[in-house]
Formats: C-alpha cells, sequence, structure tokens
C-alpha cells in the first residue's frame, strides 16, 4: 500500500502529508513543478520529512511507500519510477502472475513495468492486470488516472487550486476510473487528455470477475 498526494498549494500540501502518511512509512520522495519544469528534490527512506517543503512551487507532490517487493533499502526503487523523461508515481499492485508472463525486464519492480507500457501510450493500460493509480509526468506534462481497483480523489477548487490524494478528504471526490487528465496545460487547468479500457473488474468472492 503506497500513497501518492499532490496539490498547488504548500498549505493543502502539507495537510496531505499528514492524512497520507500512514500508507507508506518506508519510503517517500518529494518533487515539485515550477514554470513549467517537473524536479525530483528529495528521496529518502523512512517518514516524510515535512521541513524540507520549503520553495514556492506551481505544483507539489509527494508519495510514500510500503514496498511490496520486500524491504530491501534499494533507491532505483524509491518513487518516481524514471525512464529518459518519463517518471511515474504509482499506488497499487500489479499481478506477480501477470509479471511472470512478461517479456519486459521489469527487474522486480511493478511500477517500472507500468512506466514501460506507458512509453507505448495510455491505450497500452487495458493489457495490464492488477491496481493502479497513477501520476505520471512525461516532457514536463502532468497527467494523472486509475483503474477501478485502485483509489484517487481530487478536490478542484473556485480558486483553481487542484489537490489530489490517495485519501479521501474533505470536499473531494474520486476521479473515474479509465480517463487520463492532464494538469497544466495549455491554460493551467485540468484537462481530458484520452481514455482507456478497464479491463480490471472488482473481484467476488469466489474469485471470479463481476
Amino acid at each position: 500500500m503506497c500513497s501518492i498526494f499532490s496539490s498547488t498549494s504548500k498549505t493543502k500540501f502539507l495537510e496531505l502529508v499528514d492524512l497520507n502518511q500512514s500508507r507508506g512509512k518506508f519510503s517517500y520522495s518529494y518533487a515539485g513543478y515550477k514554470n513549467k519544469r517537473f524536479k525530483v528534490i528529495k528521496k529518502e527512506f523512512g517518514l516524510f520529512d515535512k521541513s524540507i517543503v520549503t520553495e514556492d512551487l506551481d505544483l507539489y507532490i509527494g508519495h510514500c511507500q510500503a514496498p511490496t517487493g520486500g524491504l530491501d533499502k534499494n533507491f532505483e526503487r524509491v518513487h518516481p519510477s524514471q525512464i529518459d523523461n518519463q517518471f511515474l508515481y504509482h499506488n497499487g499492485i500489479l499481478k506477480p502472475e501477470f509479471l511472470k508472463k512478461s517479456e519486459i525486464n521489469y527487474n522486480g519492480w511493478d511500477t517500472f513495468y507500468l512506466n514501460y507500457v506507458l512509453m507505448k501510450g495510455f491505450q497500452e493500460l487495458k493489457n495490464v492486470e492488477g491496481s493502479f493509480a497513477c501520476l505520471f509526468i512525461r516532457n514536463n506534462s502532468v497527467y494523472f488516472f486509475r483503474n477501478s481497483l485502485c483509489p484517487l480523489f481530487i478536490e478542484h477548487t473556485k480558486e483553481d487550486d487542484i489537490h489530489l490524494s490517495s485519501v479521501r478528504f474533505n470536499q473531494s471526490f474520486s476521479i473515474d476510473p479509465g480517463l487520463v487528465y492532464k494538469i497544466f496545460g495549455d491554460n493551467y487547468k485540468i484537462e481530458y487528455v484520452t481514455n482507456f479500457e478497464d479491463v480490471n473488474k472488482v473481484y467476488t468472492t469466489g474469485g471470479k470477475n463481476e
């Protein structure tokens, strides 16, 4: 279990750190988006250190990790996964039996696998088995999406502040699964980009898809 949280407000971002911290205490990362440029500011093991949130940014991005592949302290598996100019924050877990069939060398990290799939486009998400809610950066553009097995909540205020969180918070609502949105497009607004087929349906107690 991990958490993704992001906000255009520093004050709200710090609140979201507290709200999401319990979902992942093994490692954390902190990144920012300013003047249409993305940068990773800090990656570390342990609890999120709020004292590092000092710079004024257009968008604050955080991730707390509870790894599903063991507790090996490997910085290469602290979010975000990076492939060239792609960065991926992932909450969820891809099915081990699905990954075993893959021809992709994902180095035992399902987030890297998902990032590799996204190199081919958002439509390729229909072939991924497992749960995922993601914040994704490509060419300094910021996207977010989820499938039906993983939560992601949003609030878009009248003041045009944007808040995202893996944990529900006051005034937030769940984004619809299978839809891809972009933050900070040409008009610094939330923009719908595309959709993908969500093949991962909620399982019944009998172990079959509904």
